[in-house]
């Protein structure tokens, strides 16, 4: 049973998933995702231009 759940563990393959994902401390400005966040699009000026434009009229 010790070595079926280190093979089947669904965590190891989606660790580095969900952090190359939405990385928030890594780095948010460099990732896609980060212009679909309303708290990081605002911190980001080249963001806002085409994402935050379209989604907040400020």
């Amino acid at each position: 049973m010790g070595p079926r759940s280190t093979t089947s563990s669904p965590l190891t393959p989606i660790d580095p998933k969900h952090c190359k994902t939405a990385p928030p401390p890594t780095g948010p400005f460099e990732p896609p995702e980060a212009a679909h966040l309303p708290h990081l699009s605002p911190t980001l000026p080249p963001a806002p231009r085409t994402s935050q434009a379209s989604s907040t009229p400020a």
